[in-house]
């Protein structure tokens, strides 16, 4: 029931640009705790993700998706 692109079924959506896909040059944000700075990259190219039918990112910011909407993977099986 996954990876199909029709009514009721569950996949994972990523809308970029082929031509401009790729990441910014690093940036410092200074938003730790403690005023701590850290580096960040943006997603150039990409106009939107989507997990499972739900817009977590529209090409400049991220949302915080509902409860069931998917998960962060922290590691990878192989």
């Amino acid at each position: 029931g996954r990876g199909m692109i029709a009514p009721g079924k569950w996949a994972d959506l990523l809308l970029f640009d082929p031509a401009k896909v790729g990441i910014s040059a690093l940036a410092k944000a200074k938003d730790l705790p403690g005023g701590g700075t850290r580096m960040l990259r943006s997603p150039l190219g990409v106009h939107g993700v989507w997990v499972n039918g739900l817009r977590v990112f529209d090409g400049v910011k991220y949302s915080s998706p509902p409860d069931g909407a998917g998960q962060v993977l922290r590691a990878f099986e192989s």
